[in-house]
């Protein structure tokens, strides 16, 4: 099962095990719980409790499938992971991957490879919009142009950028 997980819901997700009613806490404990481990050193650090590490499950938040492939799949099984780009979600992205594997030695891409795709097409489809003279003049006017823009391209399909430079398109979660 695929979940389309967006950063407002996970914003959701924590505010409610933070903050509400006795059933919104109660439902939190079932929810999976997105967030960076930064300190074992506390009290629930040996494997116990309610909010241990063992009691909790975990969603990676940057854990491409080229990882899995090197943690193993025994040591990868039953870990959640977020994506922003999967090569076999729809058909756009099957035949981007299709395209992109025979040049990557039969490996296809992830989401940190087509958004380097994505990011290179747009800014050079922003450049030649503008002309290369302009675009290499003023950097700051590449931007804008490419933030009037609408991002189009084999890997992510539509999309657009916020004024605060930011893309957006849907995580998933596997």
């Amino acid at each position: 099962m695929t979940l389309v997980l967006t950063r407002r819901v996970a914003l959701a997700v924590s505010s409610a095990s933070a903050v509400g009613s006795g059933r919104a806490r109660a439902a939190a404990r079932q929810a999976i719980r997105i967030g960076v481990l930064t300190d074992l050193n506390r009290p629930n650090s040996n494997g116990t409790g309610e909010r241990s590490i063992t009691a909790t499950k975990l969603a990676a938040l940057l854990l491409t499938i080229p990882d899995m492939h090197g943690i193993g799949l025994t040591t990868a099984r039953g870990l959640l992971l977020t994506e922003a780009w999967y090569w076999h979600v729809n058909d756009r992205t099957a035949a981007f991957a299709k395209c992109y594997a025979p040049r990557m030695t039969g490996k296809t891409p992830n989401m940190l490879w087509a958004g380097g795709f994505s990011a290179i097409t747009h800014t050079l489809k922003a450049t030649q919009a503008m002309g290369v003279d302009k675009a290499k003049a003023s950097r700051k006017a590449l931007i804008a142009q490419m933030k009037a823009m609408p991002v189009e391209d084999e890997a992510y399909g539509k999309g657009s950028i916020r004024a605060d430079g930011r893309v957006m398109n849907p995580m998933y979660l596997f």
